[in-house]
């Protein structure tokens, strides 16, 4: 079993150095800008060739997201921004933008790019377009089941990197438009305000379910580490750009120690360290993903709770503050987090002052707590200060000469690189020479942080040489010794236009209509010029059945939309119903995989792709896309007046809000047309679609957004 590469997330330089002495081997960060988690402290540009190059001498990787959609104003300055990445070493960048990726692979062709998972790479058809786009690595959608990722391992020559840890959203990545339409925060664009975290009611009128309804639970792999590695998988993903240092050290440290055991053949306590886990994040339960149970949600709980510990059994008033008694079984200390829970209420505190009376522990906080709440330890410092040091040390051999009437000579050796220094003449020595041993001392003192000197020889006749000059020429050498151990290679940029090469386009049609196979299709020929099929249900008899009736009133071919998700277990329907149909019908694409059929097929660019630049808009033009239908993305212009479109899809999921509301299997199913989550200023209506697995679609009410009036008429 070949080894396999921990990925751990970096929000700030805290974080970094936590990471890396943590056991990682590569660490993924954003910049201020374009990434997709702008609320994070993030790093800035100054910091980072001092990071890449701390990094480096760790034989840590460093990935710079650049993972949102780009409008065509932008484009220039972001590819100028990689250009200063890549000029402080950065080995990678993780990038969801189509034309982003295009004028970043012609602009330095030596670059290497991983597709973000925003693009939703989830089959072998979506891994082998990304292959040709000219990305080495692919981010999987969390929503790939091991069936999914052992196809493309098998059929794709392409690295796969995997989510192990942390949130998973409920949306399938890159096509939740909620918090974009909502709010005007595009997900998209790192500003997710993450509605899907709020209090839902989830009914369809016979029956309802209460709380976090749409509030997935956190991601543990643990128990599929083995399989995962067992296939092929490269990297395995710790997500939490926007989590405390305290769960990057731990989450870090238990998947190194995992993985190490696997790679030793020893065992692994996966429930001590599942335990371990819950301490710093987790969101109720944890859950395997999408691989065991299509249901991910824990409608009790939509943030971190912590470690019961007690209860308050005493409250009383002290200056500004409440003195708040406790009966807990376990020793707090200051920087220890804790959440009183009482009803409804939770309250966070940090901890300060601690005082113990008899068996019981008082704390001091701002608000009032309730008598009877119990107690949460959601902070432990204490145990977050005890995880091993994983950092790894590079070898240094030092050998030096003093002899006195010779020049000094000092050499670096690391890694097969070696550093050597000649100085001044020695002295010989007058009322005192130096020993041997205090040489050696002096020419030791590097970085404990990267270096361990495991062999340092002298030769010396006792000869005189003074402390300042073995310590310049130590610095000189180890510096020179850095820069050889992390030079960066140079540049090859291709000088280019970042100016669009793609012409407007005129659509073929001016007002369309998204339609069900159910839709009363003779209602519809006088308003509109052509429809677009989403089928509820995907199936080459559906689909000739409404095609047959279609043309009784439209000329126009028949459009049919394909579906964002497509799962292994999916894809031979689709491919079925594309052979079928592919000389009398349209195809929209909606992912990346449906791109592969328009060297046979006449396919559009559908909302799903988030097609919000001229430069995006050329590269599936190349592919061999006929027209484009723009993003639903509300901060875009959506390339030019004549790709604007509306759509009522705001998420598409694969968590089933059915078995959630009944508890019911595939087989007992009880999915009707009335299932809806209700919130508090808005609700969301469910729409079912089947292939060979269910996905469900969440709607809002029909609006138009431009002259292509594209209009949603399903039931």
């Amino acid at each position: 079993m070949e080894k396999i590469e921990i990925l751990s997330p970096v929000g700030d330089k805290t974080s970094f150095y936590a990471s890396i002495r943590s056991g990682c081997d590569a660490v993924y960060l954003g910049l201020p800008k374009f990434n997709a988690r702008l609320k994070a402290e993030n790093i800035s540009l100054e910091n980072l060739f001092e990071l890449v190059q701390y990094a480096h001498l760790k034989n840590v990787k460093v990935y710079v997201t650049m993972n949102t959609l780009l409008s065509n104003a932008e484009i220039k300055e972001a590819v100028a921004l990689v250009g200063e990445c890549l000029k402080a070493g950065v080995d990678a960048f993780i990038v969801q933008d189509l034309g982003l990726i295009s004028l970043l692979k012609t602009t330095y062709p030596k670059i290497v790019l991983h597709g973000s998972t925003q693009l939703g790479v989830h089959n072998v058809r979506g891994a082998k377009v990304a292959k040709s786009l000219g990305l080495s690595r692919i981010v999987l959608s969390r929503e790939c089941t091991l069936a999914d990722i052992e196809s493309i391992i098998k059929n794709v020559d392409i690295e796969t990197e995997v989510f192990v840890q942390g949130a998973n959203c409920i949306c399938f990545s890159g096509n939740c438009y909620l918090s974009s339409i909502m709010c005007g925060a595009s997900g998209n664009r790192g500003e997710c305000k993450q509605l899907c975290r709020l209090p839902f009611t989830l009914t369809d009128n016979q029956k309802e379910l209460k709380g976090y309804t749409l509030s997935p639970r956190d991601n543990c792999m643990l128990e599929k580490l083995n399989k995962l590695m067992s296939l092929g998988v490269t990297s395995l993903k710790i997500e939490g750009r926007l989590r405390q240092v305290g769960y990057v050290t731990v989450a870090t440290s238990i998947y190194r120690r995992a993985v190490d055991s696997i790679l030793q053949g020893v065992s692994f306590d996966i429930s001590q360290a599942k335990s371990d886990l819950s301490r710093v994040f987790a969101r109720g339960e944890y859950t395997s993903g999408y691989m065991d149970n299509n249901c991910i949600v824990d409608p009790t709980c939509n943030n971190h709770l912590g470690v019961y510990i007690g209860t308050a059994i005493g409250v009383n008033k002290f200056k500004d503050l409440f003195k708040v008694t406790m009966d807990i079984n376990k020793n707090i200390v200051t920087g220890d987090g804790l959440k009183f829970v009482f009803k409804d209420n939770t309250i966070s505190v940090g901890v300060g002052n601690v005082e113990r009376f008899g068996k019981n522990t008082i704390v001091f906080v701002k608000n009032k707590i309730d008598i009877g709440a119990k107690v949460y330890l959601s902070h432990d410092t204490t145990f977050e200060s005890s995880i091993a040091d994983y950092s790894k040390h590079k070898k240094l051999e030092i050998y030096a000469e003093v002899i006195g009437g010779k020049n000094i000579v000092v050499e670096y050796s690391c890694e097969n690189i070696n550093v050597k220094k000649i100085g001044d003449i020695v002295e010989f020595p007058r009322n005192v020479s130096l020993d041997p041993s205090r040489i050696k001392e002096q020419l030791s003192r590097v970085d404990p942080q990267i270096f361990e000197v495991s062999k340092c020889d002298v030769v010396s006749d006792n000869a005189y040489v003074a402390i300042s000059t073995l310590n310049e020429i130590r610095r000189t050498c180890i510096n020179e010794l850095i820069s050889k151990l992390t030079r960066v290679e140079p540049i090859q940029i291709n000088n280019i236009e970042t100016n669009s090469t793609s012409s407007n386009r005129t659509t073929t049609f001016d007002k369309l209509a998204i339609v069900n196979e159910y839709t009363q299709i003779s209602t519809l020929s006088n308003t509109y010029d052509a429809l677009i099929l989403s089928p509820q249900v995907y199936s080459t008899q559906v689909i000739s059945k409404f095609e047959s009736n279609y043309h009784k009133y439209f000329k126009s071919p028949l459009i049919i939309s394909l579906p964002i998700i497509c799962r292994t277990q999916d894809q031979k329907i689709i491919d079925e119903c594309v052979d079928k149909f592919k000389n009398n019908c349209i195809f929209v694409a909606n992912n990346i995989y449906a791109l592969s059929y328009a060297d046979k097929s006449n396919v559009w660019a559908g909302t799903g792709l988030n097609i919000v630049n001229e430069y995006s808009a050329k590269v599936v033009s190349d592919l061999g896309v006929k027209e484009i239908i723009g993003s639903f993305e509300k901060w875009t212009s959506r390339i030019s007046s004549s790709y604007k479109a509306s759509v009522s899809t705001l998420m598409t999921i694969t968590s089933c809000p059915v078995k959630l509301l009944y508890g019911c299997d595939c087989a007992s199913c009880k999915y009707n047309n009335n299932l809806k989550f209700v919130g508090t200023n808005f609700e969301l209506k469910v729409s079912r679609i089947k292939i060979a697995n269910c996905y469900f679609e969440l709607m809002c009410k029909s609006k138009n957004y431009g002259n292509i009036n594209i209009e949603d008429k399903r039931i």
